[in-house]
């Protein structure tokens, strides 16, 4: 059994955003990667919502990262948020904030945004929580998790055909996490789903919680462990755990200039958390 937690998180390095309209503005949001971390895709928005496909010449190393495609998406999205993939990279699924949807995309060729066409949506009840902005499945694409920020509660939908937002059927909640984080950005579960990350805009941290069932939300623990992140971005959009937990990437949007920061986890596995204050020096 693959148990993934982390120790003492370091800076490693960060790359810029590039602006898509004339006025300098770029906002990152969701981020994510291939499987093999040779490709990184970021949502943003401001003048034109976009994603934004980068070669990596390093796996996983932001500082080796290269613009290679901008896809328009502004026809199907309005605030893209969290961007994540089918297991076998043909689908393409983005969280929007301004329709309260899940869009779905098709790629003629698996884990290439430049290949997407749009193909499906889920219409994500508004009345419920307004402010939808992380979203991740479990390994087989049969259930279905979204967070928002007006009620900070983990939804979860069934899907009866994996990866099929046709398919959903009815939610069932997380317990509330509003006095845990009150700005939630995304979710992710570890290796065997017995553990969920949520960090968001509140405070510059980490929490994990343990699940007695594994990918069920409803057994969340009503406890948390914090990690400190640091105080290098001051405005978290969304985060993503990748290279087996060995790598932490967070987006951040501070108007003028707006950031993928790379940090490096100490260890994949079970291990302890333990705050070293150099840590983000």
């Amino acid at each position: 059994m693959n148990v993934n937690a982390f120790g003492t998180i370091s800076y490693v390095d960060d790359i810029d955003v590039p602006a898509n309209d004339s006025n300098g503005q770029n906002i990152p949001h969701g981020v994510t990667f291939n499987s093999d971390g040779t490709k990184m895709y970021v949502t943003e928005s401001a003048a034109t919502e976009t994603v934004l496909q980068y070669s990596l010449s390093s796996a996983y190393d932001v500082s080796t990262a290269s613009l290679v495609s901008t896809e328009d998406i502004s026809t199907d999205v309005k605030l893209p948020h969290a961007i994540t993939f089918s297991a076998d990279g043909t689908k393409m699924f983005i969280m929007d904030n301004d329709d309260k949807d899940v869009e779905v995309y098709t790629l003629s060729t698996a884990r290439d945004s430049s290949t997407s066409t749009w193909s499906a949506r889920f219409n994500f009840n508004k009345s419920i929580d307004d402010q939808v902005r992380g979203l991740t499945f479990n390994p087989e694409g049969t259930k279905m998790y979204i967070i928002g920020a007006q009620r900070e509660v983990v939804y979860q939908y069934p899907l009866s055909t994996p990866w099929d937002v046709s398919t959903v059927g009815s939610k069932t909640d997380s317990p509330d996490l509003t006095s845990d984080e009150n700005d939630p950005r995304n979710i992710q579960f570890n290796s065997d789903g017995t553990q969920l990350y949520i960090a968001g805009n509140e405070n510059n941290d980490m929490k994990m919680y343990s699940l007695s069932t594994p990918y069920d939300v409803t057994t969340l623990s009503s406890t948390f462990t914090t990690f400190d992140l640091g105080s290098r971005f001051s405005n978290m959009r969304g985060f993503i755990f990748a290279f087996n937990f060995t790598r932490l990437f967070v987006t951040d949007d501070t108007g003028a200039t707006n950031t993928i920061f790379e940090y490096s986890v100490e260890c994949s596995g079970t291990c302890l958390l333990y705050t070293s204050d150099a840590a983000d020096e």
